[in-house]
């Protein structure tokens, strides 16, 4: 078996990594009448009936996906000078390069439950950002959370992937007065501020997965959150 391109430091919760058999912590969110809860993932995921189709696939090998998801972002868009340059260029001016040497551990919104709401929009929990900071050892860590529909393909996650790291770097999230203030609108400074996580994927080989609305959003825990409070984003 070849050298695993998942970084020594990383961890996918419940497969690999130095913190994969660590519990996560009691949180939950609904999303269009869906309840998840932060959980480790599972060896083999098979797709919720309770979520909108995402694939195909009757299941995916959730560490293949990683694998292969973080031979790309490691082996070229971290190899990139361009991507680096651009997230020097955020807040933190931390590489792509720098991220991936972080402590980053990975989870996953599962979905539990459904009250039946109907949700045409076809709204998921997707990914965010949950927390960064230093240890008393002084290395820096990220914890990031994955809905399963992230895991729909290879550059998919890497992308996903890509966007949450762009949010370490400094890439800012839009509040709720934000984003109604934007409404539609997708140029200008505002708009360029906001979208500034998935602007890395146009930078990092990655273009064909831009979303232009995929604009940042800071959540803040309110009725829709069960855990701890808080402001995360997206």
């Amino acid at each position: 078996m070849g050298k695993s391109a998942i970084p020594e430091g990383w961890t996918i919760g419940g497969l690999v990594g130095p913190y994969k058999g660590d519990s996560v912590e009691s949180l939950s969110r609904v999303v269009a009448g869906v309840t998840y809860n932060l959980s480790l993932f599972p060896k083999v995921l098979t797709p919720s009936p309770l979520l909108p189709t995402y694939t195909d696939k009757a299941s995916i090998d959730v560490l293949a996906r990683f694998e292969a998801a973080l031979l790309y972002i490691v082996g070229k868009c971290a190899e990139y000078a361009p991507c680096n340059t651009y997230f020097t260029s955020l807040s933190k001016g931390l590489s792509l390069k720098e991220l991936l040497g972080w402590q980053v551990r990975i989870h996953y919104w599962k979905p539990a439950s459904s009250d039946g709401s109907p949700n045409p929009a076809g709204d998921v929990a997707s990914a965010e950002q949950l927390a960064s900071g230093q240890n008393d050892r002084g290395e820096n860590w990220t914890k990031i959370a994955i809905g399963e529909d992230c895991l729909a393909g290879d550059i998919k996650l890497a992308a996903t992937l890509v966007h949450e790291l762009a949010h370490v770097a400094g890439a800012l999230g839009a509040t709720a007065d934000d984003r109604a203030r934007l409404g539609k609108q997708r140029k200008g400074a505002e708009y360029d501020r906001l979208i500034a996580a998935e602007m890395a994927l146009k930078q990092c080989l990655l273009p064909k997965q831009f979303n232009p609305d995929a604009i940042g959003l800071l959540h803040d825990r309110g009725p829709a959150w069960r855990g701890q409070g808080g402001r995360r984003i997206v």
